[in-house]
Protein backbone atom coordinates (compact mmCIF):
# COMPACT_ATOMS: atom_id res chain seq x y z
CA UNK A 1 0.00 0.00 0.00
CA UNK A 2 1.05 3.59 -0.57
CA UNK A 3 0.04 4.91 2.84
CA UNK A 4 0.71 4.39 6.52
CA UNK A 5 -1.00 5.84 9.59
CA UNK A 6 0.19 9.35 10.47
CA UNK A 7 1.16 10.00 14.08
CA UNK A 8 -0.61 13.37 14.18
CA UNK A 9 -1.88 16.18 11.94
CA UNK A 10 1.64 17.56 11.40
CA UNK A 11 2.79 14.13 10.18
CA UNK A 12 -0.16 13.67 7.78
CA UNK A 13 0.45 14.13 4.06
CA UNK A 14 -3.22 13.37 3.29
CA UNK A 15 -6.48 13.97 5.17
CA UNK A 16 -9.39 12.01 3.75
CA UNK A 17 -12.94 11.50 4.92
CA UNK A 18 -14.48 8.05 5.16
CA UNK A 19 -16.49 8.91 2.02
CA UNK A 20 -13.31 9.92 0.17
CA UNK A 21 -11.76 6.53 0.93
CA UNK A 22 -14.91 4.62 0.00
CA UNK A 23 -15.09 6.49 -3.32
CA UNK A 24 -11.40 5.85 -4.04
CA UNK A 25 -11.90 2.13 -3.48
CA UNK A 26 -14.84 2.20 -5.90
CA UNK A 27 -12.88 4.11 -8.55
CA UNK A 28 -9.95 1.67 -8.37
CA UNK A 29 -11.82 -1.62 -7.96
CA UNK A 30 -15.41 -1.06 -9.07
CA UNK A 31 -16.58 -2.35 -5.68
CA UNK A 32 -18.56 -0.08 -3.36
CA UNK A 33 -17.55 -0.41 0.28
CA UNK A 34 -19.82 1.00 3.00
CA UNK A 35 -18.64 3.76 5.31
CA UNK A 36 -18.99 1.39 8.27
CA UNK A 37 -16.60 -1.11 6.69
CA UNK A 38 -14.08 1.63 5.85
CA UNK A 39 -14.31 3.06 9.39
CA UNK A 40 -13.73 -0.32 11.06
CA UNK A 41 -10.88 -1.28 8.73
CA UNK A 42 -9.10 2.05 9.20
CA UNK A 43 -9.43 1.92 13.01
CA UNK A 44 -8.30 -1.71 13.15
CA UNK A 45 -5.17 -0.93 11.13
CA UNK A 46 -4.13 1.99 13.33
CA UNK A 47 -5.25 5.08 11.41
CA UNK A 48 -6.27 8.19 13.37
CA UNK A 49 -9.68 9.83 12.87
CA UNK A 50 -9.72 13.50 13.90
CA UNK A 51 -11.33 16.85 13.24
CA UNK A 52 -9.72 18.53 10.22
CA UNK A 53 -8.16 21.72 11.56
CA UNK A 54 -7.48 23.07 8.05
CA UNK A 55 -11.12 23.93 7.33
CA UNK A 56 -13.69 26.18 8.95
CA UNK A 57 -16.31 23.41 8.74
CA UNK A 58 -16.42 20.58 11.24
CA UNK A 59 -15.13 17.66 9.22
CA UNK A 60 -13.62 14.42 10.45
CA UNK A 61 -10.73 12.98 8.46
CA UNK A 62 -8.36 10.05 8.49
CA UNK A 63 -4.70 11.01 8.85
CA UNK A 64 -2.48 9.29 6.29
CA UNK A 65 1.14 9.69 5.24
CA UNK A 66 2.95 8.46 2.19
CA UNK A 67 5.31 5.57 2.85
Amino acid sequence: TRFAPAADTADASHRWTTGDISNAIFQHTGSMVSGDVVFRAMKETGYRYEIDDTTMNVRYVWLLKLK
